[in-house]
This record gives C-alpha cells, sequence and structure tokens, in this order.
C-alpha cells in the first residue's frame, strides 16, 4: 500500500472473517481492516506481526489536529500516526519538513524530499543509481560507445544474465579505454598482438579485472564477426591470451565460525534473517535463490524447498532441509503477515519482499563489526565478523555432506552444479575423514592379501617331467 485508497461500502474485506466492510479509507501504515466483531477484534489484537490500537488510545499527530486514530490493527514500525489520510499527509509534510527538494541525477527528472545520498548526487532508488552507473561506463568507451551500447542492448539481453551483463560491461569498458589510450579507432585493427599489449596493460595499472575479462572479450569479437562488422579472424587465442588461474580454494566455516554467527543471530537478528541462515547452512542455497523462495515451494511433510528459475544453471531443484531450518521457518512463519500481498517466502518489516541485497544488508548488520551502530562511541557488536559472505554457507554445506559420507552424484544433485568440476572447489575434506579412509582401506587391503592363497609358479621343466610322468 503506497498510496491513501478510499474504498466504498462492500469494497474490501475484513481481514479476518472476509466479510464486506463499509465504506474505509486506507493509507500506508494502516491498510489492514478488521470488522467489530468480537473474534475478529481479538484476532488484531493478537497479530504477532502487527501492532494493535484501542480506542482513544493514540492521538493524531498531525499539527492542529486532537482527534484520536480509529482503533485496529497498524505495522509494527509504524513511525507516526493520524486519524484520516488528509492527516496522514499533512504528518509527511511535517516529517519532511526542511528537507531540501532535489532531483535524481540520473535524468529521470524525478524530484523528491529524501533520498539516500551517493556522493554529491541524490538517486530516487537503486535502480536509478544503477542507471546512472552504466550511462558513466558507456561514456567511458569513448568512440566505441554505439558498438558496445548495441551489442550490450542486443545479444547480452538474449544470452546472459543480469548480474553477467554487470561484467560483460565492466570487459568491455576496460577494453574501449585501452584502445582510446592507443588510439585504435576501429575493432578491425586489433590483432593478437593488441590483446597481449591490453593484458600487459591491465597487470601494469593494478585492473586485475582484464585478465579475467578475456572470455567475455571473445563472445564480442565472435559477435562482430557473425553480424560482418569484422572482416578478420577472431583476435583472441585461448592458448595465448587466457590466463590459468589457480583454482580457489573451499572456504566452509568452521564450527566455532558457526557458533559465533548464531549467537549473534540469537541475541540481535530476526525470525526472518535466521531462517534465510539455516536454509544457506542445511540446503545450501544461493543468497538470491534464498529471496526467489515461495510459500507453496515449501514442502513441510516431506522436508523439502522447490528451487525455481532463475538459478544460477538453469534448472530446478529441490533441496532437503533439516531440523535447523523446520525450528526456524515454524518462528518465522508465526511472525509473517498473510496479508503481506505477495507469496515470497522472506518479506522485510514494510511487507515488501525480501531481495538478496536487503538479506545481505541485514546479514552485515547483525553479525560484522561495520554493519554494527555507535552508542556512546563504542561498536555495539565488537564480536562481529570483519566481513560475511552468506556463499560460505554453501561451501558449508558442500563439505559437510561430503565428510559425512554423501556420494558425488547426491551432493552435486542439491547443489545443483552441473560437473565435479565446478562442484569440487566447495569440498573441503576433514583431516580426520582423510586419516580414517587411509586407515580403513589399508587394513582392508591387509586383510585381503592375507586372505589370498599363495599361488604356485611351475617352470618349463617342472611342466615337462609331469607330462612324461603322466603318460607312463
Amino acid at each position: 500500500m503506497e498510496k491513501i485508497t478510499k474504498y466504498a461500502a462492500g469494497e474490501m474485506l475484513c481481514a479476518a472473517c472476509k466479510q464486506p466492510l463499509p465504506a474505509v479509507e486506507t493509507w500506508p501504515g494502516r491498510f489492514v481492516i478488521h470488522c467489530e466483531r468480537a473474534e475478529c477484534q481479538l484476532a488484531a489484537r493478537n497479530h504477532p506481526a502487527r501492532r494493535y490500537v484501542g480506542d482513544k488510545e493514540v492521538k493524531c499527530q498531525a499539527p492542529g489536529c486532537g482527534e484520536y486514530v480509529p482503533s485496529g490493527s497498524y505495522v509494527a514500525r509504524q513511525t507516526h500516526f493520524a486519524c484520516c489520510g488528509k492527516c496522514w499527509r499533512a504528518c509527511r509534510v511535517q516529517k519532511t519538513k526542511g528537507y531540501t527538494l532535489v532531483t535524481c541525477a540520473c535524468g529521470c527528472g524525478e524530484q523528491f524530499r529524501s533520498g539516500k545520498a551517493i556522493g554529491k548526487n541524490y538517486f530516487f532508488n537503486r535502480d536509478h543509481h544503477g542507471r546512472f552507473v552504466t550511462e558513466q561506463a558507456l561514456q567511458r568507451c569513448g568512440i566505441h560507445r554505439p558498438l558496445v551500447q548495441e551489442y550490450r542492448e542486443g545479444f547480452c539481453m538474449l544470452h546472459y544474465s543480469k548480474s553477467s551483463r554487470g561484467s560483460v560491461l565492466t570487459s568491455s569498458v576496460a577494453f574501449c579505454e585501452f584502445l582510446n589510450e592507443r588510439g585504435i579507432v576501429s575493432m578491425n585493427d586489433v590483432t593478437p598482438s593488441t590483446i597481449t599489449a591490453f593484458l600487459i596493460w591491465g597487470r601494469e595499472n593494478g585492473r586485475n579485472q582484464v585478465e579475467h575479462s578475456i572470455c567475455f572479450l571473445k563472445i564480442f569479437f565472435d559477435w562482430q564477426i557473425a553480424e560482418e562488422r569484422r572482416l578478420l579472424p577472431n583476435p583472441i587465442v585461448n592458448s595465448i591470451h587466457c590466463i590459468r588461474r589457480q583454482p580457489a580454494e573451499p572456504r566452509p566455516l568452521s564450527d566455532d565460525q558457526l557458533q559465533d554467527a548464531w549467537k549473534m543471530l540469537d541475541e540481535r537478528g530476526s525470525a526472518r534473517i535466521r531462517l534465510a541462515m539455516a536454509i544457506g547452512e542445511e540446503s545450501g542455497l544461493r543468497i538470491s535463490e534464498i529471496a526467489n523462495v515461495r510459500i507453496q515451494d515449501v514442502d513441510l511433510v516431506r522436508q523439502r524447498i522447490t528451487v525455481r528459475l532463475p538459478t544460477k544453471g538453469k534448472k530446478p531443484r529441490w533441496v532437503p532441509y533439516g531440523e535447523k531450518t523446520r525450528v526456524c521457518l515454524d518462528a518465522w512463519l508465526k511472525v509473517r503477515d498473510p496479508d503481506c500481498g505477495h507469496d515470497n517466502l522472506l518479506h522485510g518489516a514494510y511487507r515488501k519482499p525480501s531481495t538478496a541485497q536487503s538479506i545481505r544488508d541485514e546479514f552485515n548488520k547483525v553479525l560484522t563489526k561495520r554493519g554494527s551502530t555507535y552508542h556512546n562511541g563504542h561498536q555495539t557488536n565488537p564480536d562481529g565478523f570483519d566481513t560475511w559472505s552468506t556463499h560460505a554457507l554453501r561451501h558449508t554445506m558442500t563439505s559437510n555432506l561430503s565428510n559425512g559420507g554423501a556420494n558425488a552424484a547426491t551432493v552435486k544433485a542439491i547443489g545443483g552444479w552441473g560437473s565435479d568440476k565446478a562442484m569440487n572447489p566447495y569440498i573441503k575434506v576433514d583431516e580426520t575423514v582423510v586419516q580414517r579412509g587411509y586407515e580403513t582401506a589399508m587394513k582392508r587391503s591387509k586383510e585381503e592379501r592375507a586372505q589370498k592363497k599363495p599361488v604356485q609358479r611351475v617352470s618349463l621343466g617342472d611342466l615337462a617331467k609331469r607330462k612324461k610322468a603322466v603318460t607312463k
């Protein structure tokens, strides 16, 4: 609910009994209405995720109004109360009094009185900020901007995910900056030696993304050749320009780290973030997959979660969950607002669906030092982690399954990997498991050798003597 809405008699239903209500007006903070029946009012009072205001309990906070706010259910974190939509708007104006009217820096022309300042610019929301960053990046392409923009808005939109499109843009911009610096005005002038010089340029200037951009640039030149924009072969030669990287080391959380994290979550976290933690630890879902879970995706009987598209592997799957997730899920469902207007499993304080970024921000706020606030010059979370990665929970789940005896096919199916090569960087084999496996295998090998009968070896001479004895 983002605006004042007036409903005629019968247009809105009671949130509890679903019976038609008389004419009513709603505004942000007061959009769940109950009828006057005793059982419906009792349901409004006992709702765990909302605040109930009784009759003549809170006065309207609008300037010059002394009326009481209507009794009923309000948002738990309501900051200002009003008796009607007109007074609510007056409260909003009073709250933003003194704020400077600013214009969104992305160029859309949107004006607003509040917003997060990034540098010296103000943006209406994250999407507008992203639009601004993209425009700034494209400007650095210089003379090559039309080609890069056409590639990004055409081929990339069809073949790359939203997150990968950012990597493609970063790679293309870095390459165009190098070409502009060297005075190369046409992609047809790019040769294998140019690509080699680009890699050296990136290393000398400390631009680490250059080494990782070769795969994106190779497809960029393949597109130019297919579109007949380039007549020469692809200048990127895999055996020359692809730099082999060391395989990533698995980074599961230790038992002590998990214990510390759960202690902080129990002390400072919400039921929502504890559920996200449990799903990541026991089911290994990526943070974007956790945010995308719907109510109907959770099977309470078989204790499994359906992971719907979009996924990194571009295939839906299901994953089991354990006792910790079951307990956290029960706790969250008791406080989740059933009238939030969507079927996402997780939602924020204002009933909007949780996103990967909002979950990440809450983890940082609860579990890290930099996310904690200061009180009288002291951090509220001095024992927190320096940094937090929810993806480390995926490493933890994979390592625990492998060390617990699960075969590769099971681990691969739960994690959603398409090959052992993609799965192996997530598995850290415990030293005790290696030692136990070694001792067991050596003992079994020794026993098998002891049970084998010795093989009798007969020379050709002895064999000939035996045959003569038989014939006689």
